[in-house]
């Protein structure tokens, strides 16, 4: 019985740890204020995180003075993540891991045009 104890808890942590997803917004010139979903979050470079599903997206806008508004939008299926596509293997008849299966690239860079 232990022994089932002990597999059900490492499935557990592998199925949480992997719901997250990250990426770093950069601009070059960095320094511009981003809002991410019309929320402000800081300036550039920003590390965005969330445990949204697959295929969900993110808009982002950086400002900047001296430059045009940036708009942008990043959609959460980049790249495979591997611990719920793990965890997906052992749930076989629970589909619920694959929702996190697909992330951001670890980085997004956008250039910001100057504006006269």
């Amino acid at each position: 019985m232990k022994n089932y104890k002990f597999l059900f808890f490492i499935l557990v942590i592998i199925y949480g740890a992997g719901c997250a997803s990250g990426t770093l917004i950069t601009s070059d010139p960095p320094g511009a204020k981003i809002y991410v979903n019309n929320e402000y979050k800081g300036v550039t470079p920003y590390y965005h995180e969330d445990t949204e599903i697959v295929f969900s997206t993110v808009s982002i806008v950086m400002i900047k003075d001296g430059y045009k508004d940036y708009h942008a939008t990043i959609t959460r299926n980049e790249s495979l993540m591997i611990l719920p596509a793990v965890a997906g293997v052992f749930f076989v008849y629970a589909p619920v891991p694959w929702l996190w299966a697909l992330g951001y690239k670890p980085e997004h860079r956008y250039t910001l045009e100057y504006s006269f």
